[in-house]
């Protein structure tokens, strides 16, 4: 009878309970929820990377940025940013010193986008994209305010624009060469140009509308340097160019030149002359860009048929400035350029197979081109000299 009211009992709480709440128990498991949570932070994670991916993709490429300095004229500040979050910087301080700072390295971006190197010796490490480029900021990761604050972007140099002033580039210079000029020169700020014809005269322009034209004169040059120095005078004007011959880069563009030239000006009713500084080369001699079979060596004639490969030749390409030959035996490459009457080759590298063929012929020509600053005549083949020893004869090979 105690087991059955028990039961009884058992069974009517039960019910009560069951009708009391119209909720049901069901089962959870304990893992289900942190397995939720991996997902989530896996979706974020491949978000933020495909973020990430895209900000990176976007901000890579090469700045250039012309900045305010204290102690200079001013920094010119070449940035090339990787998508791989590495980066290459060139920093030129212009007035104070020739020779960039060349740095490399990583970079990071921060929780506010903003791009820091990993440079701790500098100042100029923080960047913000902008619309138009990058933003420098100070140290502090902060904009620079002031009259000055419109100074300190860096622009991007474009790929295609590069390649387009290259072509651009190699056309005026073939344009120069036909119109018979030798030298040429310019400057930025304000912008100028010289055109030099040693035979003809020279003639000098500005923005400003000045074109002064001036009859040849023979150089002077200094004793204890490669400097040239040219001073023509007219009824209208004086001008004094002096052509240094040391490494010179475009405060523009970036691209380097042989030489440094100085120009001192003044009209004949001045009395104080008026300075320009720029850069400068010699305009190639394209009559050389061309493949030459070499036929005289050192005197000797050259026998195409005592080679069985290739006979000695030599292509000059003076738009890339290098030199890729055959000396009958082994391949030599190098670099190349002219100025004026002149062939300046540098260290040739050669591979080092063993000849079988005329090796005395194939051992001199390297000697004779390596290195060395050759006079070239035009005769009726191309002719090299040595200190006016015909060393080697060139013939245009069809």
């Amino acid at each position: 009878m105690k087991k059955a009211l028990i039961l009884f009992l058992f069974i009517s709480i039960s019910t009560l309970i069951s009708c009391g709440s119209s909720s049901t128990t069901t089962y959870v498991n304990p893992h289900a929820e942190p397995h939720n949570q991996m997902h989530e932070d896996f979706i974020n994670e491949q978000i933020q990377n495909k973020m990430n991916e895209k900000y990176l993709n976007e901000i890579s490429g090469t700045y250039l940025g012309m900045l305010p300095c204290a102690d200079c004229e001013k920094i010119i500040y070449r940035l090339q940013l990787n998508s791989d979050k590495t980066y290459q910087s060139k920093i030129t301080y212009q007035g104070k010193s020739k020779t960039p700072f060349l740095k490399k390295g990583s970079y990071t971006i921060n929780d506010r986008l903003l791009i820091q190197l990993d440079d701790q010796s500098g100042n100029m490490n923080y960047f913000k994209k902008q619309s138009k480029g990058l933003l420098l900021l100070d140290k502090n990761g902060h904009e620079i305010t002031g009259e000055l604050a419109d100074k300190y972007y860096m622009l991007p140099v474009v790929k295609s624009v590069e390649n387009h002033n290259k072509s651009s580039y190699k056309k005026i210079l073939y344009k120069k060469f036909q119109k018979g000029i030798d030298f040429y020169a310019f400057g930025n700020e304000p912008f100028w140009s010289l055109d030099m014809d040693f035979e003809k005269g020279y003639r000098f322009k500005n923005l400003d509308g000045l074109e002064f034209n001036a009859p040849p004169v023979e150089p002077v040059k200094a004793m204890d340097a490669d400097v040239s120095r040219y001073r023509s005078i007219t009824e209208s004007g004086e001008i004094i160019i002096q052509l240094n011959q040391t490494e010179c880069t475009d405060t523009m563009s970036g691209q380097k030149f042989d030489y440094s030239v100085t120009i001192d000006f003044k009209t004949s009713k001045a009395t104080d002359y008026k300075t320009y500084k720029g850069c400068g080369n010699y305009v190639p001699d394209y009559r050389l860009h061309d493949i030459w079979a070499i036929i005289e060596v050192d005197g000797t004639k050259v026998n195409r048929a005592d080679f069985k490969k290739n006979a000695p030749k030599m292509e000059i390409n003076l738009t890339e400035h290098t030199v890729f030959g055959s000396d009958g035996c082994n391949t030599f490459r190098g670099n190349v350029k002219t100025e004026r009457n002149k062939i300046q080759f540098g260290p040739l590298a050669s591979t080092m197979m063993a000849c079988i063929d005329n090796t005395e012929i194939s051992s001199i020509i390297g000697k004779i081109l390596s290195s060395k600053t050759l006079t070239f005549k035009r005769e009726n083949n191309l002719v090299f000299y040595d200190n006016g020893k015909k060393v080697m004869e060139l013939k245009h090979i069809d």
